[in-house]
């Protein structure tokens, strides 16, 4: 089975570039300071692991799309995996913080997801998951020159 956004990662790289441009410094003030590591759990193209490496962390990125992950490495020199969110390649208690960021509505099972970051996030660690109902991002709809949404139904 593909990654959903296998062939569509220059398409979701321009897409996304303003979003994560407005979204990082809130983003950075979530995270607040840290160190150690941190998953980027579903890291697309790149665009949020500088913001979490400014925060101290050093990040590693996972997605399951090359695709996608082939543009993570022209942004940024993180270690980057290609990997299932639902059975991550990791020990127990591996990170300190996790991200789950923007991808709710882009897998399987939320739950399971969530389940298997908390098993790689040491105890007393971060699990940051940063996201919008679901109807207000992603392909379906359509952003307008005054700033409304138009979102356009889809099958």
């Amino acid at each position: 089975m593909s990654a959903r956004y296998d062939g569509l990662a220059e398409w979701y790289d321009e897409f996304n570039a303003e979003g994560a441009a407005g979204n990082a410094p809130e983003l950075a003030e979530l995270l607040g300071p840290g160190d150690g590591p941190c998953l980027d759990l579903g890291c697309g193209t790149g665009h949020y692991l500088g913001t979490i490496r400014a925060t101290g962390r050093t990040v590693v990125g996972l997605d399951r799309s090359a695709d996608q992950l082939r543009l993570a490495r022209r942004r940024d020199p993180a270690p980057l995996l290609q990997g299932d969110g639902h059975a991550l390649p990791f020990g127990d208690g591996a990170f300190g913080t996790v991200t789950a960021l923007w991808l709710s509505t882009d897998i399987p099972d939320f739950a399971a997801l969530t389940k298997e970051a908390a098993r790689v996030l040491r105890p007393g660690g971060l699990l940051l998951f940063y996201g919008v109902q679901p109807c207000f991002n992603g392909p379906h709809i359509e952003k307008r020159e005054d700033g409304a949404v138009t979102i356009i139904p889809r099958r």
